[in-house]
C-alpha cells in the first residue's frame, strides 16, 4: 500500500539478499522527502477514514455470523 501512494519502495526477496540494492533503497527514501511527506499523507488518510477499521472488522464478523 506504501509503495503504490508513493510512501516506500517494494523489495523482493533477492533484492534483501544484495547488500548494496538494500543501501541504494535506504538511502532512497532517507534523502527523498516525497517519501516520508507521501507516508504521512496516506496515515492522515487511514486515521481520518469514516469507520474505523475494528468498527469495519465488527461489522464483517456479525455479517458473517447471520
Amino acid at each position: 500500500m506504501l509503495a503504490k501512494h508513493g510512501g516506500g519502495i517494494v523489495l523482493t526477496k533477492d533484492d534483501l539478499e544484495n547488500p548494496q540494492k538494500l543501501r541504494e533503497t535506504l538511502l532512497t527514501m532517507f534523502n527523498d522527502v516525497s517519501y516520508s511527506q507521501n507516508a504521512k499523507r496516506l496515515s492522515e488518510m487511514l486515521l481520518n477514514q469514516p469507520i474505523s477499521a475494528k468498527q469495519l472488522l465488527i461489522r464483517h464478523c456479525e455479517f458473517a455470523a447471520k
